[in-house]
This record gives structure tokens, sequence and C-alpha cells, in this order.
């Protein structure tokens, strides 16, 4: 698979072609439909996330369809349109993780930071970490929540169209030469 990967801080991506994840247990396979742009991908680029792991694959704002179920999984089912998000896992156990707040655990796992993310064709998520995504509106911006679609292309990146999804500070990058 192609996939778009940061090897360091302050280094530009560089697309680069992989081996098809595998989803270990509690995981799914996903083939990434689309992927924001945030923020925070620029943060992790510019070397602001000391818990970095690199090289790694940006990209947490992931909407795909699961393609396979790693052991113990019994949802999501292999076809449903799913979305993921920054937080991939947490431990469970803490006093964050009990009274919900998972994206305060000392253990979490972050999307796109820590584990690789949607930059790529393929991604595997926490299963308990997706939510169901509507087909017809698998471009909304899984952050944003009141985000929509645009057709608008914004200009060229990396041979692809980058397209305005029209909230906050997304938009969808098609990195594989795709037009609007």
């Amino acid at each position: 698979m192609r996939a778009a990967v940061a090897a360091a801080a302050n280094a530009p991506l560089a697309l680069s072609n992989r081996d098809v994840p595998e989803p270990g247990a509690g995981e799914v396979p996903v083939k990434v439909t689309a992927c924001g742009v945030c923020f925070s991908d620029l943060n992790l680029l510019q070397g602001h996330y000391p818990f970095a792991r690199f090289p790694v694959v940006p990209g947490h704002e992931i909407t795909g369809v699961v393609t396979a179920a790693g052991e113990g999984v019994t949802w999501p089912e292999v076809g449903t349109a799913v979305g993921a998000q920054f937080l991939y896992d947490s431990c469970g156990h803490c006093d964050y993780c009990v009274r919900g707040d998972q994206i305060l655990c000392p253990s979490k796992r972050i999307t796109g930071v820590v584990t690789d993310g949607g930059y790529a064709e393929y991604a595997v998520l926490k299963a308990g970490a997706t939510t169901q995504r509507d087909q017809s509106s698998f471009l909304a911006a899984f952050n944003a929540g009141t985000a929509a679609p645009s057709r608008f292309p914004l200009g060229r990146a990396a041979g692809g169209w980058v397209r305005d999804l029209g909230g906050h500070h997304h938009a969808c990058p098609n990195l594989w030469g795709g037009r609007p």
C-alpha cells in the first residue's frame, strides 16, 4: 500500500510503499476513504510531541470501510463504514479512564502520533474507538461534527488534490492523484 510517512520531526512527509497492516486482537483494518488534515498533524511534523514515535504515518481524522476483523472483534463487521479519532486507545483502568476522560490517561496512544494513522491506503484501528458512519456522508470531517463536504479544490498536494471540507481547519487529501 502507499503511505505518507513522517520519518522524523522537522522532516517532510515521504510517500512510500508498505505492506498492508494486519490487525491484532481488538483491531480492525480499514480501507481509508478519506483522512482530514488537522493542525495537530503539523504539530507532529514540527516536533511538538515528545512522545511521538517515528517513523509514523500521520492522520487521525480517518474515515473508511472495515476490511477484516482481528481476534475478539464482533463489531464493526466487515463492510461497515467507520470513522476514527485522535485517541487510539487508553488503559481503561486509571482514574481518568474510569470517569470517562480517556484522553487524559497517562498510557493513552494517539492515532497518527504513536500509532500509524490515515495518510495511507489502509489503517489499523481499535474496534472500540471507531464510530459507524453513514456511507453517504463519509467525507464529513470526523472531529468537526458539523462540517459539510464541498467539492472545491484548494490545490495540488503531493501529486493529488486537497479539498476543503468546510469545517474548522480540516481538509481531505487525496494523495494518489484523484481529481475532485
